[in-house]
């Protein structure tokens, strides 16, 4: 009777992981699509994402989407992104993608 007691809670246990698991894969998508849409090469904004969804959180995200939208004068890729960085108040979000970006260009 124990066994079948913990089953429910095991099967909770594993859709909670799994939907963990999945909002974490849709953030890192929508991050990718923003980067993308922002100008950003399509394989910069595929290596970019993974880390900024797990390292900035949700604020930081949101401001750094604003600065991404900031006016586009052009350049695109890593100096655009560089530029906009320079208006984003949080140093830490600053520091963050800068050295995303450097792991980035170094694995190619």
């Amino acid at each position: 009777m124990a066994l079948s007691a913990a089953m429910p809670f095991r099967r909770t246990a594993a859709t909670l992981l799994l939907l963990a698991s999945c909002s974490g894969v849709s953030r890192e998508a929508r991050i990718e699509a923003k980067l993308a849409e922002a100008g950003l090469k399509p394989k910069l904004a595929h290596c970019l994402a993974p880390k900024l969804a797990h390292d900035l959180s949700d604020d930081q995200l949101h401001e750094l989407a604003t600065a991404m939208k900031a006016e586009p004068r052009g350049g695109h890729g890593t100096r655009m992104l560089s530029r906009r960085l320079s208006a984003i108040d949080d140093p830490r979000v600053a520091d963050i993608v800068s050295r995303a970006t450097l792991a980035c260009a170094i694995m190619g």
